[in-house]
């Protein structure tokens, strides 16, 4: 198909009861929009039959395509992985679990004919636990102060860009990235939209755990940040100040005669201490010279196993 005007790109993962329903949706909004569109999904090794839909979405209608790593990459590189082989003006991102009412596509589209670049959707509501919930705030309050950005942690991946955006993603070189953070550090202009997403429909709940989620947000602020370095030496410095100057007050204490036997206590606490601060920097200055051999390495960042269209073979790879 050629001058395809709007894509929709959708990483799944345990999506085998919804994909259909997904699909039918879409095309009922995109056909309404215009007839030039694509449904592009990305099967991130999915452990169910989500392949298999795929595969069959994908034979009964030629504007499905269908990509399937090789392996679980993460939703990210599965966003990416569909990104490039978008051939539309304009690239809509989605989750594939239907919290994202595809027939919103229609309001970004509109919304980006009054000139944005881009238009994201904003929560207003999330369905998380207290827990998910303090954790999010926090994560965001951190990544913000250590970054600079000012980040609105409502912006979900569901999304619609023009092409001068995609185009300008897809040089970015970096491993680990936070997709609704591209357009703010490209500098575009863009627009949010309020959107409640509904309940998945498999009810299966997110597919990252807590633990994966400070995974990914302890990556995001490394990827995106030197300053825990920076906070590293303005640490060092307080605390060997504070070290001269305990020094100086014992010394001063000792000549005067008030220390008369030497204390285990706050000599324990001292070494404790100052482990702790040195093991704590240690692992901080470890983090960036792993994450730097990661990316040095230069492997692609993901391999598709196969796809339902014919592409080129430099593509099977980035």
């Amino acid at each position: 198909m050629e001058n395809i005007k709007i894509s929709v790109v959708t990483p799944v993962y345990k999506a085998e009861s919804c994909l259909d329903t997904l699909f039918t949706q879409l095309t009922s909004v995109l056909a309404r929009i215009s007839p030039d569109y694509e449904i592009i999904m990305v099967n991130d090794r999915s452990p169910d039959a989500s392949w298999d839909i795929i595969k069959k979405i994908a034979s009964a209608n030629p504007r499905a395509k269908g990509i399937n790593l090789s392996k679980n990459f993460g939703q990210y590189q599965a966003i990416r992985a569909g990104v490039r082989h978008a051939s539309g003006e304009y690239v809509v991102v989605m989750d594939c679990d239907l919290q994202d009412p595809p027939e919103k596509i229609a309001d970004l589209y509109e919304e980006l004919q009054k000139g944005y670049d881009g238009v994201f959707m904003s929560r207003l509501k999330r369905n998380d636990s207290v827990l998910r919930k303090l954790t999010n705030r926090v994560f965001y309050m951190t990544l913000n102060f250590l970054t600079g950005f000012k980040f609105d942690p409502s912006l979900s991946n569901f999304s619609i860009c023009r092409r001068n955006i995609i185009n300008a993603f897809l040089q970015f070189r970096e491993e680990t990235f936070f997709y609704p953070m591209i357009p703010l550090i490209l500098g575009f202009n863009i627009s949010k939209m309020p959107i409640v997403r509904d309940k998945r429909l498999d009810d299966e709940g997110s597919g990252y755990s807590l633990m994966k989620l400070l995974q990914l947000g302890f990556d995001i602020i490394i990827s995106h940040s030197s300053k825990p370095l920076i906070l590293m030496t303005y640490g060092g410095i307080v605390i060997t100040f504070l070290c001269v100057l305990s020094m100086l007050l014992f010394i001063s204490l000792y000549l005067r005669g008030n220390i008369l036997v030497s204390g285990w206590t706050s000599l324990s606490i001292l070494i404790t201490f100052s482990l702790g601060i040195i093991v704590t920097c240690l692992g901080i200055l470890g983090t960036y010279i792993a994450k730097i051999y990661d990316e040095v390495k230069n492997r692609p960042f993901y391999i598709i196993r196969e796809t339902t269209f014919q592409v080129k073979n430099e593509d099977m790879r980035f």
